[in-house]
């Protein structure tokens, strides 16, 4: 037999089976290219030259460290090397597409979590007529809600204005108090249109032209959840309807007072109120009485084409310089007070050289003005005069509005250089008319050089006249005849008997800052803790018990209610004791009234003891001995 030879493609001497054909051992190469031709007579698995990398990369990627080490690797070379190169890139991917999945489903878990706000498209839009409004005018604003989303749930709408405008007009179904208009559900491309009035009041300004913005909110559920819109308008305003009427000079001297009238007129289209106007010196003015900071005028409603005035009385004093007055009209009252006028006054204030003072009661100092004073230079006369505005000053035995109250001596005169100081006594009769009157100190100086010179005092404001009636009474019973006491008439010792006591201020023609009556409680009557007032707004009549004192003070009260009578009324109960038996007792002791006037006017005037005689009851006179 001839020798068998190693054939590679039958295998190894001794390898064959009987009976059956030896194995055929294929490279990987050619298992691949099979699979992709599929075989005699068979199409292909993955279509020529396309082996199924994806197929590697799960084998990979199931068992990764036994594919990675094959020696196949190794025992093919390059070929299988770019192949697996391109495997592992795939891998890569995967693990990055694997990564960003799991990041989107933790966004997803978040958002269901946290689904935050939602914005649906909705809006609000606001129309104005007319569109410049003057200061003051009455504007329409028309609003339109509108959906451009799904269905809108409970819209509501919220109108904020600026503190100045006042609302006049609006939607039956507005709720002001909460600041809400219900809209109904509103379903997808629905509109709603609504109209509010409004007195379009520009906030406080010094220039013609002010804004001011109107901003409505629009909000509403949809899918559960809120949504909210705004829209805002701004209003342009022309000029101003207000005017107030106020001129400081350009220049004042240290040392002079002035009167500056000011007054506020209403040019809206309806009536402004509770209004006050604010009057307030800085710098070097002041107010004349000094006790004040600002001047304040109010008035409860003030009608359209209507004026409300503060005259204020001012001093200068202080530094040189500008100076300024600022002026505001607020309307409104506590917290909502807002400013719907402001201006500043300024002026100019110069140095007078040397000024005189004149002091009231009874004495007139001519007193010159710290510093460097030129004018006492080479003084060779001086003389004091007094002068009076409104008033006629009654010399005795002459009479006259002016006269020399005194030339200073030579030795006079040198003290007064040195000392800057003169007084003298003065004691006049000054009728004074009931617009008030002005008095003033006047120093002549003649200098040794000849000029002659002639300085005024700060003039001394006198207040007018008043004439001031009070009363107090005791009645059992009214003018008409109704009871109005309890208990025996005529009092009986031992027994309770209630009178009412009546205090009453003749009219006045005055706007009143204030006025308080004070009285005391005798022995032997007590205080019953009724009482009341015929004044609008007055507090009530208040008993100390510490010291016995009734007491009753009411301030602000204007002319035409102080026209018609101030009173007030309180009960007391009597209790006679036997050493009082025959006599009239005391229900009240004398009782003082004082007053003071807005312009700065004061006065008082008292009443003699109430007591049980009752003069003006006519069913109780003569019952008033104690029995």
């Amino acid at each position: 037999m001839p020798e068998e030879k190693n054939n590679p493609a039958l295998g190894k001497p001794g390898d064959r089976w009987p009976g059956k054909p030896a194995p055929v051992v294929k490279t990987f190469a050619e298992v691949l290219r099979e699979a992709a031709a599929g075989g005699p007579g068979r199409p292909g698995n993955l279509g020529p030259g396309r082996p199924n990398i994806f197929i590697g990369t799960l084998n990979i990627f199931a068992a990764p460290s036994r594919y990675l080490t094959s020696p196949l690797a190794r025992h093919y070379g390059e070929r299988y090397e770019s192949k697996f190169r391109f495997a592992k890139t795939f891998f890569a991917i995967d693990l990055a597409l694997l990564a960003a999945a799991l990041v989107l489903l933790v966004a997803d878990l978040a958002l269901f979590v946290y689904p935050g706000k939602v914005r649906v498209p909705f809006a609000a839009e606001i129309a104005i007529e007319p569109k410049n409004p003057r200061n003051g005018e009455i504007v329409s604003l028309f609003i339109t809600a509108k959906n451009y989303g799904g269905e809108l749930l409970e819209p509501r709408l919220s109108l904020h204005l600026p503190e100045t405008f006042r609302l006049i007009d609006f939607p039956s179904a507005y709720d002001s108090a909460a600041n809400s208009l219900a809209l109904g559900t509103m379903p997808a491309g629905a509109s709603r249109k609504v109209a509010f009035r409004v007195l379009a009041l520009a906030p406080a300004d010094e220039g013609t032209e002010t804004r001011a913005n109107v901003i409505v909110s629009l909000s509403g559920s949809t899918r559960g959840q809120l949504a909210e819109r705004t829209g805002a308008k701004e209003i342009i305003f022309d000029g101003s309807v207000f005017s107030v009427n106020a001129s400081l000079p350009p220049q004042v001297l240290l040392g002079d007072e002035f009167e500056l009238p000011v007054s506020f007129k209403n040019g809206a289209a309806v009536p402004l109120g509770p209004l006050k106007l604010s009057v307030c010196p800085s710098g070097a003015l002041t107010l004349a009485s000094g006790s004040e900071k600002c001047i304040e005028a109010t008035r409860s409603l003030l009608g359209t084409g209507e004026s409300i005035s503060a005259p204020a009385y001012l001093a200068v004093a202080g530094d040189y310089g500008e100076t300024a007055v600022k002026l505001a009209v607020l309307l409104g009252e506590g917290e909502e007070t807002a400013p719907i006028f402001g201006q500043t006054l300024r002026t100019m204030v110069v140095d007078s050289g040397a000024t005189v003072t004149l002091a009231i009661p009874g004495a007139i100092a001519p007193t010159a003005q710290k510093g460097t004073l030129p004018l006492l230079v080479g003084l060779k006369r001086l003389s004091v005069g007094l002068k009076a505005e409104n008033a006629k000053i009654i010399w005795a035995p002459e009479s006259g509005e002016e006269k020399i109250l005194a030339s200073l001596t030579s030795e006079e005169l040198a003290d007064f250089i040195q000392k800057r100081v003169w007084r003298t006594a003065l004691a006049l009769p000054l009728p004074v008319n009931e617009n008030g009157a002005r008095l003033f100190a006047e120093m002549s100086v003649v200098r040794s050089d000849g000029e002659r010179l002639k300085v005024h005092s700060v003039p001394i404001r006198l207040p007018a006249t008043l004439k001031v009636e009070f009363q107090a009474t005791a009645r059992y019973w009214s003018e008409e005849g109704e009871q109005l006491g309890r208990g025996p008439l005529p009092p009986r010792v031992g027994q309770k008997t209630e009178y009412w006591i009546f205090w009453n201020l003749a009219p006045i023609k005055e706007d009143l800052e204030a006025v308080t009556v004070s009285a005391k409680l005798p022995a032997g009557v007590s205080w019953t803790g009724k009482e009341t007032s015929g004044v609008p707004g007055a507090g009530p009549v208040i008993y100390n018990s510490f010291n016995r004192t009734i007491r009753w003070s009411v301030g602000n009260i204007p002319r035409a209610a102080a026209e018609q009578g101030i009173s007030a009324a309180f009960a007391v109960l009597a209790l006679p004791g036997s050493d009082e038996r025959g006599k009239e007792m005391t229900l009240v002791g004398p009782a003082t009234v004082q007053l003071k006037t807005v312009s700065g006017a004061e006065a008082s005037a008292s009443a003699p003891s109430a007591t049980t005689a009752l003069p003006l009851d006519a069913r109780a006179k003569g019952r008033g001995i104690v029995q």
